[in-house]
């Protein structure tokens, strides 16, 4: 657990400026800005690196999570906005990564850790590194099955209470759509962009890292990211992506009992639920919770 205790110090960096711990350094930073790349800071310390990645905090980040065509990965399938987005952060790495003698350590929150662990994955199951482990915080699903069994031991990630991110994968954003904006001559694309538009600021709220001015940047991408949802109203695609390496569920309640058990992807979903879940998606309910954890029993 203290890889996991240090990736959460990292992420208190990444979203509050709290310091990183010596002897880390930060030697570049990337993305965000408008790029459409996601935004990440690499550190290195002692003979490791880290690569953390932000989560979605701009509306252009929200184009990359809703790309969920699937693409080819080693021996099975991955999400294609977050494999083409963690093949850009190798590239931005590349030389820190060739050099690195001790491990490369990925982590992130939401958009961010669903990029870290399929950096590790790619560095894993294309590279043949063996010294490259992910933790993630709120990821969504983003691999096929045989490359969850594949990624289990390097890659932790963690779901907190109902936190409504996790659960979001085409099947169910199709469901999503399908019950708000039924398709058909008058699919009501007014009423799913309002629910949308509060979605997404939500997500970017609890985030931990919302920016002056997304609002009105929200606006200006809507329609297309509103016309992206209404094409996934269909049936949705052979292959099932699930989240990524071993998923642990952390369960809170109010009077302070927490419990981390092992995710259960097979728990129908509750839409009623959805607008409940953003508050649990906040990044300080996992550094709270992760710091105080031991880790799974033997």
């Amino acid at each position: 657990m203290e890889m996991a205790r240090l990736c959460i110090t990292i992420q208190d960096f990444m979203s509050f400026g709290e310091p990183l711990p010596s002897p880390l350094e930060k030697v570049i930073t990337r993305g965000g800005n408008g790029s459409g790349k996601p935004y990440f800071f690499l550190a290195k310390g002692d003979d490791n690196i880290y690569i953390s990645i932000r989560g979605a905090c701009e509306p252009g980040d929200f184009g990359i999570c809703l790309d969920f065509e699937r693409e080819n990965l080693a021996n099975g399938k991955a999400h294609r906005g977050i494999l083409n987005a963690a093949r850009w952060v190798i590239e931005q790495c590349d030389k820190y990564i060739n050099e690195c003698r001790g491990k490369i350590i990925c982590t992130g929150h939401s958009l961010g850790g669903a990029v870290s662990s399929m950096i590790c994955s790619i560095l894993r199951l294309e590279r043949g590194l063996k010294n490259v482990y992910a933790v993630s915080m709120a990821p969504f699903p983003i691999l096929s099955s045989n490359l969850v069994q594949e990624t289990k031991k390097y890659i932790m990630s963690f779901v907190y209470n109902n936190d409504v991110v996790p659960h979001l994968n085409s099947r169910t954003i199709g469901m999503l759509v399908s019950m708000f904006c039924p398709p058909g001559p008058n699919q009501n694309a007014a009423m799913l962009t309002g629910m949308i538009n509060q979605m997404l600021l939500g997500i970017m709220q609890q985030s931990g890292y919302m920016q002056a001015g997304s609002n009105q940047e929200l606006a200006q991408k809507l329609p297309s990211l509103v016309q992206r949802l209404l094409q996934m109203s269909q049936p949705p695609e052979e292959t099932e992506l699930f989240m990524p390496g071993s998923c642990y569920h952390i369960q809170a309640t109010p009077d302070g009992n927490v419990t981390f058990t092992i995710f259960n992807e097979a728990t129908p979903f509750n839409v009623m639920a959805v607008m409940g879940g953003l508050m649990d998606h906040n990044i300080t309910n996992y550094i709270d919770n992760i710091m105080g954890w031991d880790g799974p029993e033997e």
